[in-house]
């Protein structure tokens, strides 16, 4: 009895098994949740509930979840891995960027994110998001996103919902005149850097960057506490960037393996 005892206890102390890494370029490295030690990620490399992930400089991973969701974490990106009360997987995310493909049917597919500004559960969807303590950003690539405002300083959900399409892009700012310095701060760095040589372009630059502002500014909503902002967004200039290729393509390669195991199946 004694033995069988122990062996239910042990059984109890592991957590549970939620996915495991499926493409790493670079360094990243885990941890559990409460503890101190760090320890290389590899490809392969099991990951399990309640445990902490981080990225370095030109850096990715991917992670495939037990429910067929495949969730891809960017360079300079922390995440908080577990399992929520209704055995869902969840990531909570404090800065950085992630990609999220679900591309099986919606019933077979589930994953629920957390930012500082918001809760998103969906199923049978692609889309991408960046944060940081201050803002979220989601585009969407598939399928229709239910994001739920987090109320500042709480963990309650706002009554509100946005929901976000496809081609969609969503902003959500907590303060924005935080938000507002940022984005001039940013600008005043990439002029800076070619403040010489391009001396007449920096003032064309500077007064579309003025006129960008304030059309920012007009196009932000006060909702729910939270300065928001949807649009529509530029499909072609967003396909310029490195990360939404390598996702689109890891995306194709993924759709493919599937159909051709369900075929295989058939």
């Amino acid at each position: 009895m004694l033995f069988i005892s122990l062996s239910v206890l042990a059984a109890g102390s592991e957590s549970a098994m939620l996915g495991k890494v499926t493409y790493l370029s670079g360094k990243a490295r885990l941890k559990e949740k409460d503890g101190i030690k760090w320890d290389e990620l590899k490809n392969g490399m099991r990951i399990h509930d309640a445990q902490n992930l981080e990225t370095a400089d030109q850096s990715r991973c991917e992670i495939s979840f037990r429910g067929k969701s495949v969730v891809r974490i960017d360079e300079n990106t922390s995440i908080e891995i577990k399992e929520n009360m209704k055995g869902i997987d969840k990531i909570k995310i404090e800065d950085g960027d992630i990609w999220l493909a679900h591309l099986l049917p919606e019933t077979m597919s589930a994953i629920e994110i957390e930012t500082p500004s918001s809760a998103c559960s969906i199923r049978g969807t692609v889309y991408r998001l960046s944060c940081n303590n201050n803002q979220t950003t989601y585009r969407c690539y598939k399928g229709t996103i239910k994001v739920n405002p987090i109320s500042n300083g709480s963990q309650t959900k706002h009554d509100k919902s946005f929901f976000i399409h496809k081609g969609e892009e969503l902003i959500l700012v907590r303060n924005y005149m935080e938000y507002l310095k940022k984005q001039k701060r940013e600008f005043n760095e990439f002029i800076n850097e070619k403040m010489d040589a391009f001396e007449q372009y920096n003032q064309e630059q500077m007064r579309s960057f003025s006129e960008s502002v304030n059309s920012d500014m007009e196009d932000f909503k006060k909702m729910n506490g939270y300065y928001v902002r949807y649009k529509k967004f530029d499909k072609k200039k967003d396909m310029e960037t490195d990360w939404v290729r390598w996702n689109s393509e890891r995306d194709k390669e993924l759709a493919n393996s599937l159909l051709e195991t369900d075929q295989t199946v058939n």
